[in-house]
């Protein structure tokens, strides 16, 4: 069953199970663990493949001589993998997954003449705290056109200093369906970045912009919370628009609203830690005409970069529909 309404709590509640768990045996040989972090594609070259990945898809099958596998559709921001896993090497538990999990998947690296996979020998769940952001978005869930736009807005999401917002964009991205509907909802209906993949470009241009204007501007911890503000800024409409047209949920509410339902979870751990931060996350967020009437500078400079952003895509839009 797909489980696209995943909440963090669950993934938190997933993990401590498995780490009361741990000391069972999970498979019948042991992993070989890599000397060093190396790239997925260095890692392929070695024959040996040690990785968190996001499951995309999931296959349970029967082989020519009767034996029970079950194929996986692995991703991460780089590329995808196919891996196999043997059910006679695992209990049965540790093969509860489901799609939109990540997890570190590990197996030696086979290419035959079928194509290539990674026999698993080993599948761990990972601590929420050591969940990579490049494991989070795999590129075969962004539209083709916006392929570099996400690989760009990975690596600025990995230069966030602050280790608690970088924790809260991770939670934010654990629930598949946000993750989903971030790398695909349009941005608008007409005015900008109106297409499959909008939202995504669209932030993309607001971060790269923030690179040449804010560094002068602020101190290494505001940066961080502009960045967080312009990754989360559209959130909402991934419920608020549907294909190209308001949802229901759309015609009712505004996705500024929408989208400090979907952050609750994520920023109430953050304010756990980093209340003040917390507090400049949902103000960005909040109604114009609320009291008390408390504006933040970020909030001055996310909002310019998104109106930045907003026109210039509009300026396209007429210069082509005039050409």
């Amino acid at each position: 069953m797909y489980r696209h309404q995943q909440n963090i709590q669950t993934y938190y509640q997933d993990y401590r199970v498995y780490q009361e768990q741990v000391e069972l045996p999970l498979i019948l040989t042991s992993p070989v663990v890599l000397s060093q972090k190396s790239t997925l594609d260095e890692q392929i070259k070695q024959g040996r493949v040690s990785d968190q990945f996001r499951v995309i898809g999931i296959e349970h099958c029967l082989s020519k001589n009767n034996e029970l596998y079950t194929r996986f559709n692995l991703g991460c921001v780089t590329r995808s993998v196919i891996a196999i896993a043997w059910h006679k090497k695992f209990r049965p538990s540790a093969l509860n997954i489901e799609h939109g999990n990540v997890l570190r998947f590990s197996g030696d690296y086979k290419t035959l003449s079928n194509g290539s996979f990674v026999n698993l020998d080993c599948i761990q769940w990972v601590d929420p705290a050591q969940i990579e952001i490049q494991s989070l978005f795999p590129i075969e869930w962004a539209p083709d056109h916006a392929k570099d736009a996400l690989i760009n807005l990975v690596s600025h999401m990995e230069t966030i200093g602050d280790d608690l917002l970088k924790q809260f964009l991770i939670d934010v991205f654990l629930v598949t369906s946000n993750t989903l509907g971030f790398l695909n909802v349009p941005a608008s209906k007409y005015y900008h970045h109106s297409y499959y993949g909008g939202v995504l470009v669209h932030t993309e241009e607001m971060v790269s912009m923030l690179r040449s204007v804010s560094s002068v501007q602020l101190s290494d911890h505001d940066n961080d919370l502009v960045s967080v503000l312009a990754i989360i800024h559209d959130h909402g409409k991934i419920v608020t628009i549907a294909g190209r047209d308001h949802s229901d949920r759309g015609l009712k509410q505004p996705h500024d609203m929408a989208v400090l339902e979907l952050i609750a979870e994520p920023v109430a751990r953050l304010e756990l830690k980093e209340p003040s931060s917390a507090g400049i996350i949902r103000g960005y967020f909040r109604c114009k005409s609320w009291y008390p009437k408390y504006k933040h500078k970020v909030h001055d400079l996310v909002s310019t970069l998104d109106r930045f952003s907003a026109n210039n895509d509009n300026k396209k839009l007429k210069s082509v529909a005039s050409e």
